[in-house]
């Protein structure tokens, strides 16, 4: 049961992008809460600490997991 909720929720999240002809249009449309459903939707995100005193972004403290 648990499992259908979560298939059925997810299928919500996506359908926009999966029916459109142009999927990057609509995520450029989409407002930034529902561009975080969708992330979370697809892949664990994990942030890692870039080191001591660095105060620019560095790609590699970035992990993606995808679900």
């Amino acid at each position: 049961m648990q499992r259908t909720i979560q298939r059925s929720a997810r299928a919500d999240v996506l359908r926009d992008l999966v029916d459109a002809p142009d999927p990057a249009a609509v995520w450029d449309g989409l407002d930034v809460h529902r561009r975080r459903a969708v992330v979370d939707c697809l892949m664990t995100v994990t942030l890692t600490s870039p080191g001591r005193g660095k105060r620019t972004f560095q790609p590699t403290s970035v992990g993606i997991e995808w679900k």
